[in-house]
């Protein structure tokens, strides 16, 4: 029986064991702790205070009205795979389409730009419950935003809109450069030091700070250095098959090695090269990727940098191999894509792929006559939502709408406060997080109240100013009334300041004093001057240095053969004169 006890004693507690909870489990677990009975329950008592004076602390900070911020930040390369979608809000300001959608890499500021022309920076640890965001401005004019890229260190913004021009800003919406734009006239777009078409997308290279690649309507991609706006580092020109010549290159992406570079084309292709080598030509290519003539809004590398999904115009989303780049790996249609932006993403566990969906509105005449009548779009069919599919074949798992009649343009799953945003084309950008595994971001936002503007009933603790204080004294005031007195009797002995001032006249003047009439002020804005007591001579002497600068203008080149200026008779005095005294000589 002993050595039963003892073999009991020695057997060793596995990790599974649920910890005890009552004081007969304490008792037991405490039989070979050495200590005597009153000593075991004097350190109950002991934690049983503790426990008491932390949950007392826990009430006082809930009563205060702190938030819960969620757990703290992880590192962003995998999940759980649950959706933080518990709970949204809103980021509303843009009248139009959210069509670029930008998070930097701490999850702190949100960069969104819309058919509206503007871009609009939104700061999570700035901004209360009301979300309005801190910096609004045109990049571009009246040039719709493409495309938005934070880079890694977040403290420098891409922009690429419609115009050839891209351009970086600092953090907080301060434009740093504008970079260089190609000419127009020229065929090969090797030979241009910048594109000569709209930019359609932006991205920065991983591992190379510094260094980042923009897509254009010219059919060329080109690597920029932050250092150098005037000219690109590297160009990669896009051949189309079907018209032998140009293409539109809608989206491009980097692999997350910064190895390869991937781009989907309006003609349907998709091509990839390596970013080390020479790019005359791609290293692979599919030419019927998606339909021809519809842009490939989206091009998304996983992080195993050899799986690639493409988000199509022709309303599908692919999964593709770079090891076996024939055909895809699976495909999914019946996703409306109205908008050239429209995100596809993996999710942070890479278990699943979001893409967002278009509103599908009701076809035929006589529908489309009924709307004319109406003065308004046709009739929803069905909303857009954001799509959750598994990676394996694409399979539905979970349908997320975003409102009645919106449909969901961009998308990004911000891994360090694991929030997912969403752009709509009702102008507004969705954030869904969920309390218990997301952390920061919206979470600072949604128990923060605006301040209220202080509104002054009363003015008690207000200073008061008085001005003219120095003459207050002179006219007796903050004296006393004996004081006041005294320097009125003083004042009437001066003959001078007793004196009453004249009253104007009215009517004709006596006793040498001019007198007023009631038309005196129109007679004198009338009567401008009198030109009769004015010189003609020195009136026209006036002019004399003038003439003389002029003369000299037309006459410098006799200045030495004919000093004296020499000037042609009158008309009247031409021969007249002489006849005249001959005339007078014979007589």
């Amino acid at each position: 029986m002993r050595e039963d006890a003892n073999s009991e004693r020695r057997r060793p507690i596995g990790p599974a064991k649920r910890p005890a909870t009552s004081d007969d489990d304490d008792d037991d677990d405490d039989d070979d702790d050495g200590l005597t009975v009153e000593e075991r329950a004097a350190n109950r008592e002991l934690d049983r205070r503790r426990q008491e004076a932390g949950d007392d602390q826990d009430d006082d900070s809930d009563e205060d009205g702190s938030v819960d911020l969620g757990p703290e930040p992880g590192d962003g390369q995998g999940g759980s795979g649950q959706m933080p979608i518990s709970d949204s809000v809103d980021l509303r300001d843009h009248s139009k389409t959210v069509s670029a959608l930008a998070v930097d890499h701490a999850g702190a500021r949100v960069a969104t730009g819309g058919f509206d022309y503007d871009v609009k920076l939104w700061d999570f640890g700035g901004m209360t419950s009301a979300f309005r965001p801190f910096k609004s401005w045109e990049p571009a004019g009246t040039y719709w935003v493409h495309d938005l890229a934070w880079s890694a260190s977040g403290d420098q913004l891409l922009v690429a809109s419609g115009t050839p021009q891209p351009k970086l800003f600092d953090r907080d919406g301060n434009l740093l450069s504008t970079f260089n734009k190609g000419d127009i006239y020229i065929r090969d777009m090797k030979n241009t030091k910048g594109h000569v078409a709209e930019v359609t997308s932006c991205a920065w290279q991983p591992h190379h700070p510094g260094t980042f690649a923009t897509a254009s309507a010219d059919s060329s991609l080109r690597l920029w250095s932050v250092e150098d706006p005037t000219k690109q580092q590297k160009v990669i020109v896009v051949r189309s098959k079907e018209r032998g010549t140009r293409t539109k290159v809608t989206s491009m992406t980097f692999s997350h090695d910064s190895r390869t570079i991937a781009a989907g084309c309006f003609d349907g292709a998709l091509h990839v090269w390596g970013s080390n080598t020479s790019a005359a030509r791609p290293d692979k290519s599919i030419e019927n990727a998606h339909e021809r003539n519809n842009e490939t809004s989206s091009v998304v590398f996983s992080r195993d940098n050899h799986t690639l999904a493409t988000r199509g115009g022709d309303d599908t989303v692919k999964l593709w191999d770079l090891r076996s780049f024939r055909r895809p790996l699976a495909t999914r249609d019946n996703l409306p894509n109205d908008y050239g932006q429209t995100s596809v993403i993996f999710s942070l566990d890479e278990r699943t792929i979001l893409t967002g969906t278009s509103v599908v509105r009701a076809q035929g005449s006589e529908e489309l006559m009924r709307a004319n009548e109406a003065g308004e779009a046709p009739r929803v069919v069905k909303d857009g939502a954001i799509e959750v599919m598994s990676r394996d074949d694409l399979s539905p798992i979970q349908r997320i709408s975003v409102g009645k009649g919106n449909s969901v343009v961009r998308l990004h799953w911000a891994s360090k406060i694991n929030q997912l945003l969403a752009s709509t084309s009702s102008g507004g950008v969705s954030v869904f997080y969920d309390p218990q595994i997301s952390s920061r971001g919206a979470l600072l936002c949604v128990g923060k109240r605006a301040k209220t503007q202080r509104v002054v009933d009363s003015y008690a603790e207000m200073p008061i100013i008085t001005p003219l204080a120095g003459d207050a004294v002179s006219r007796g005031q903050g004296t006393s009334q004996a004081a006041k007195k005294r320097r009125l009797e003083k004042m009437r002995q001066d003959s001078q300041a007793s004196k009453m001032p004249e009253r104007p006249m009215a009517g004709p003047g006596k006793g040498g004093r001019i007198g007023a009439a009631a038309t005196q002020h129109v007679v004198q804005s009338i009567w401008t001057g009198n030109t009769r007591t004015e010189d003609p001579r020195e009136a026209l002497l006036k002019y004399a240095d003038k003439e003389e600068g002029k003369d000299k203008q037309w006459t410098g080149a006799w200045s030495k053969t004919q000093p004296k200026a020499i000037y042609a008779q009158d008309d009247d005095d031409d021969g007249s004169n002489g006849q005249d005294q001959e005339r007078q000589g014979n007589e």
